[in-house]
């Protein structure tokens, strides 16, 4: 394992035994050539008095050729699933669902030569953290919908997460906390969330299944994009996570107070930490004995030291803790796009919540497809050609006027503008 980390203890050997693939390049634009965060298309979503706009952006550094991102657009900005309304989030999922109808459109198979693709779709929250590196660099929420064709995959170099030395690197790819937040959120929501089993931590299982660590629900297929019962999940995952967090935080801190930048409030005693920890009733003792070994990890930090993460990135990603809840969420099958089975109709589908203390990376960066759970991807690792480039605007564009069909079926949904 190379040098000793101490949250080495909080990683089980079946997630240390994960398959990994430590960078998959993905193409981006040339230099003046970047994408526009403006949006090539414009959608406002009207429930009752509440308004939500959002943006269909083509992204400054693409997670893959044929990706989409929808970003809420409002001032202030909305991040949260939770700021929009429940009909924007409908709207939402239900794009992602019609991306998917799309993909497997025997004429679009056809025209951008798609076979044996992967799907993941993502979004993240980190709000508070405005001093470091995190997975939510532009504050707005935004969905990711990624989508990796079998020739940009090529033939993937897959290996093994212990087999990683660095431990700033390891991190990147699994936070030391998101198994541990896996386990007390499944103490802490009774086992289901709105009637749907989560399933229960095993990172055995998921070692034989090929899945990633964290919350996990598993739905029978992608018709839960449709199902209005998805949208309150989404949101009582991120309420669940919210209040879980704010009482952990009390109990290491005393508060559960936001920092400004560059500030920490210093940890309690650590024997007050683990009588916090033991007050707490419904944790079980698999997650008493976690933050116990998490609160042994962590550190208060000094001015100087604080100076020296100021100047230092990859020292503040190791060693700074997010200053907020940071998450990811994603939805995904280990199924593959084919003419003859379009990913539309694989099963089953999982959700998957990754809560993370030190990670910099969001459910895009490190991604899981097939039964790779972890999946680093090169940004911007070479330059698109003149012509990968056109086929990725046509794309988009073909995309919107698919898409521009399902919505304008409603006076309370209108394109305010839609070019590309």
């Amino acid at each position: 394992m190379g040098k000793r980390d101490c949250f080495n203890n909080l990683y089980s050997q079946g997630y240390l035994k994960s398959k990994i693939v430590e960078c998959l390049p993905i193409l981006g634009y040339a230099k003046g050539e970047l994408g526009n965060l403006n949006g090539y298309a414009q959608l406002t979503v009207k429930d009752g008095a509440i308004s939500d706009n959002f943006v269909f952006v083509n992204k400054l550094i693409p997670h893959s050729q044929y990706d989409l991102m929808i970003m809420a657009n409002d001032s202030p900005a909305k991040v949260s699933i939770l700021d929009l309304s429940k009909k924007s989030c409908s709207m939402l999922m239900g794009s992602a669902y019609q991306f998917l109808v799309f993909l497997g459109l025997s004429e679009i198979m056809q025209l951008y030569s798609l076979n044996n693709d992967r799907f993941q779709l993502c979004y993240n929250y980190n709000r508070d953290t405005i001093d470091r590196e995190s997975g939510m660099v532009i504050k707005k929420y935004h969905l990711h919908l990624n989508f990796w064709t079998d020739s940009e995959l090529g033939r993937l170099d897959v290996n093994e997460l212990g087999d990683i030395k660095n431990i700033s690197t390891r991190r990147r790819f699994l936070d030391p906390i998101t198994a541990l937040a896996e386990q007390i959120c499944y103490d802490r929501l009774g086992k289901k969330i709105n009637g749907i089993s989560i399933l229960p931590p095993d990172s055995e299982r998921d070692l034989l299944l090929g899945l990633p660590a964290g919350l996990k629900l598993k739905f029978e297929n992608w018709q839960m994009l449709n199902n209005p019962a998805l949208v309150e999940i989404l949101r009582n995952i991120h309420n669940s996570l919210f209040d879980i967090y704010a009482l952990i935080q009390t109990s290491f801190l005393g508060n559960c107070e936001i920092n400004d930048a560059w500030k920490r409030s210093p940890l309690l005693p650590l024997g007050q930490i683990i009588l916090n920890i033991n007050s707490i009733s419904w944790l079980s003792d698999k997650s008493k004995k976690g933050l116990t070994l998490l609160a042994g990890c962590l550190k208060n930090l000094n001015p100087q030291t604080m100076q020296y993460f100021k100047n230092n990135k990859w020292a503040r990603i190791r060693h700074l803790s997010m200053g907020g809840l940071n998450y990811s969420l994603g939805m995904y099958s280990q199924a593959q796009n084919k003419p003859e089975r379009p990913i539309i109709n694989s099963s089953p589908v999982y959700l998957v919540a990754q809560v993370k203390l030190f990670s910099d990376m969001g459910g895009a960066g490190v991604c899981y497809m097939d039964k790779i759970p972890m999946v680093k991807l090169s940004r911007q690792a070479d330059v698109f050609s003149h012509r990968e480039a056109q086929l990725r605007a046509e794309f988009q564009k073909e995309f919107i006027k698919y898409f521009a069909t399902t919505v304008q079926d409603s006076e309370n949904n209108y394109w305010a503008r839609y070019d590309i």
